[in-house]
C-alpha cells in the first residue's frame, strides 16, 4: 500500500474520527487544513499508483497491489458513511465528511477507470454508492413494470417475478453486495426496461424471457416458471412423438441463444441456458424411453413405466478442487467441527457439492487436490475469507 494512502487513512481513523470532533468543529481554519490534507492525499495517492503500478514486472503483483487500494477505499468510504450517520453532528463537521467522500469517491472511480483490468468486481460496493444506486433503480422500475405490461407479448406471471426480484434487491437493506452484483441489476433494469418501446415479438418466446435468457437471470425461480410453462404446452399433447418434437423445437431453440459474456445472477450456478438444455434433455430421453417399451410390450401385456430420475440438489460453489480441499482442511484445524476429521467432513459434504466443471466430488478426489495447493490457490481462499470477515463487519 502506497504510503500517501496510510497517511489518508489515519486521518480518516483517527484524526477526523467523531470522539475527536470537539478538536475541529468549532474551528474553521482547522477544518479547512483537514480538507486540504484529504484533497493532497488524493493527488498523492493517485500519482503514487500510477508510478508504482508499472514497477512491478509481474501481472499478479499489479492486480494485487491495485486492489488493496480498492479494499482500502472501500473500507474508508464506509467508515466516513458511518460518522456521517452519527446523532448531533454539527453543520461544519457533516460538511467535512460529505467532502472527504467525495476525494475517496474520486480515487475510487480513477482506479476503476484507469485500473479496469485489475479492478476487482467481487469487492463488496461502498455503502453510499449502493444505497443511491438502489434508489435509482427503485426510482426507474415501476415505469419499467407499466411499459412491459403494455408489450403485445406480456406475461404477468414473469413480469411479477422479475420485478419483485429487482424490488427485493433495491429494499432489501443487505449491504454487502459486490461490484459485480451491482452491475448485473443495472444492467437488467437497462435491457428490460428497453424492451418497453420495442415491438417485437418472438414467435417462440416473448421479448422478456430473451432477454433474461441473454443476461443469464438464472435464479431458480425462472427456471421453474420457464419449465412449468413447457410442461404446459406438453399436457395439450397427446402423443408420445408430438411432446419429443415440441422438446426439441425448445431444446433447439434455446442452444442457439447467446449469452451476454461474464453475466450471471448467480455467477456460481450453471447458466440459465445449460439447465434448461440439462432438464430438457432428461425429459426428451424419459419419453423416448417410455416409446421403447411401449412398442417392446406385448399386446395385451401391463407396461412397466419407467421412474423419473431424482434430481439431486447441489451445493453450487465458486471454487476449484484444490480450494475446496483448503477450505475444509482449514476448517477442520481450526476447530470448526470438533468431532470430524477433514476426511471425514469431505465424505459428508463432496457429493453434494459442485462448481462449474463438476457436480459432486468423491473423497478421494478431493483429498487429491492437497497436491494442487499452491500459492494462488491459497491467495484465493484467503481473499475469499477477507470478503466474509468485511461483510461480518459490516453487518448490524
Amino acid at each position: 500500500m502506497s504510503y500517501a494512502l496510510e497517511k489518508w487513512d489515519r486521518l480518516i481513523s483517527h484524526t477526523v474520527h467523531p470522539d475527536r470532533r470537539a478538536d475541529f468543529c468549532s474551528n474553521p481554519e482547522a477544518v479547512e487544513q483537514l480538507l486540504v490534507q484529504s484533497q493532497s492525499s488524493h493527488d498523492k495517492v493517485r500519482k503514487q499508483m500510477i508510478q508504482q503500478a508499472f514497477s512491478f514486472s509481474k501481472e499478479k503483483a499489479k492486480e494485487m497491489f491495485v486492489q488493496q487500494h480498492q479494499a482500502v477505499l472501500i473500507r474508508l468510504l464506509d467508515k466516513v458513511y458511518q460518522y456521517k450517520q452519527c446523532k448531533g453532528l454539527d453543520e461544519t463537521t457533516s460538511k467535512l465528511y460529505s467532502t472527504i467522500s467525495i476525494h475517496l469517491e474520486a480515487m475510487l472511480h480513477f482506479i476503476e477507470q484507469y485500473f479496469s483490468r485489475y479492478f476487482s468486481l467481487e469487492e463488496r460496493v461502498p455503502i453510499s454508492y449502493l444505497n443511491l444506486t438502489k434508489g435509482e433503480l427503485c426510482q426507474q422500475l415501476p415505469a419499467c413494470r407499466i411499459a412491459l405490461q403494455q408489450r403485445h407479448d406480456a406475461d404477468e406471471k414473469l413480469i411479477a417475478l422479475v420485478c419483485n426480484y429487482i424490488y427485493e434487491f433495491c429494499s432489501d437493506g443487505f449491504l454487502a453486495y459486490t461490484y459485480r452484483d451491482l452491475i448485473y441489476h443495472k444492467e437488467l433494469l437497462k435491457h428490460i426496461s428497453t424492451l418497453g418501446t420495442n415491438g417485437k415479438v418472438d414467435h417462440v418466446y416473448s421479448a422478456l424471457k430473451e432477454v433474461l435468457i441473454y443476461l443469464n437471470f438464472n435464479s431458480p425461480l425462472f427456471i421453474d416458471y420457464f419449465i412449468s410453462q413447457i410442461h404446459e404446452e406438453l399436457s395439450l399433447l397427446s402423443e408420445k412423438d408430438s411432446k419429443i418434437e415440441r422438446l426439441a423445437l425448445h431444446q433447439k431453440k434455446i442452444g442457439q441463444m447467446h449469452l451476454k459474456p461474464g453475466f450471471a445472477l448467480y455467477s456460481q450456478f450453471p447458466s440459465v441456458r445449460e439447465t434448461l438444455l440439462e432438464v430438457l434433455e432428461r425429459e426428451i430421453e424419459y419419453l423416448t424411453t417410455i416409446k421403447t417399451k411401449v412398442l417392446a410390450t406385448p399386446p395385451g401385456s401391463m407396461v412397466e413405466w419407467p421412474e423419473k430420475e431424482t434430481v439431486k440438489d447441489f451445493i453450487m460453489v465458486p471454487f476449484k478442487v484444490p480450494e475446496i480441499y483448503l477450505l475444509n482442511k482449514s476448517f477442520i484445524d481450526a476447530g470448526g467441527a470438533p468431532t470430524e476429521t477433514y476426511k471425514s467432513l469431505l465424505g459428508k459434504v463432496g457429493p453434494y457439492m459442485a462448481n462449474k466443471n463438476q457436480r459432486g466430488f468423491s473423497p478421494d478426489s478431493l483429498q487429491k487436490g492437497s497436491d494442487k495447493v499452491n500459492p494462488e490457490t491459497k491467495e484465493n481462499v484467503k481473499r475469499f475469507l477477507q470478503r466474509m470477515i468485511r461483510n461480518i463487519d459490516s453487518y448490524d
